[in-house]
C-alpha cells in the first residue's frame, strides 16, 4: 500500500517569475498539511506565520502595474487566489484579490505602491484530506 505522493509530504515551493525575468521563491506563511502514513494513521501540522505586513525579510520584486507574474509550484494546488496587501492601507485592511489565469498567472494591478502579494493554494491529497498554504512575497 503506497503512503501517498512523497512530492506533497510538505506544502510545495513556489517559484514567482516577473515579466522582465526576475525570479524568486515565494516564502511560505501559514499552512495547514496532512500526511497520510499508511492504513488509517494520518499526521496533520498547522503552522502560522505574523500577518503579512510584518513579516520580515520578504524575498522582494520590482513590478509595473498590469504587469503579469508566472506561478510555479513544485506541485500545482487543485485550487489557487492571489491577494494583494497595501503597506500604505497597514494591517487593519481585508486584501484585495488578484486576477488569475488557470492559477499560473497573476495580474498585478491591484495595488497602489508598495505592497505584499499572497498566493493561496489548497491540495487534495489522500481520501477527503487536503492542505493549505499561503506564500508571500513583497513588490513595489
Amino acid at each position: 500500500e503506497s503512503v501517498g505522493d512523497p512530492k506533497l509530504a510538505e506544502p510545495p515551493a513556489l517559484t514567482v517569475t516577473a515579466a522582465d525575468g526576475t525570479v524568486v521563491n515565494a516564502r511560505i506563511g501559514s499552512y495547514s498539511w496532512f500526511v497520510w502514513q499508511g492504513g488509517e494513521e494520518m499526521e496533520g501540522i498547522i503552522a502560522d506565520a505574523p500577518h503579512p505586513l510584518e513579516m520580515d525579510d520578504l524575498p522582494a520584486m520590482a513590478v509595473q502595474p498590469e504587469d503579469r507574474l508566472k506561478l510555479q509550484f513544485a506541485v500545482p494546488p487543485d485550487e489557487i487566489s492571489v491577494w494583494a496587501w497595501s503597506v500604505q492601507k497597514g494591517v487593519d485592511q481585508e486584501p484585495v484579490e488578484v486576477e488569475t489565469w488557470f492559477g499560473e498567472e497573476a495580474l498585478v494591478s491591484n495595488l497602489d505602491g508598495a505592497g505584499v502579494l499572497e498566493v493561496r493554494g489548497s491540495w487534495y491529497l489522500v481520501g477527503d484530506n487536503w492542505g493549505e498554504a499561503s506564500y508571500f512575497l513583497a513588490i513595489s
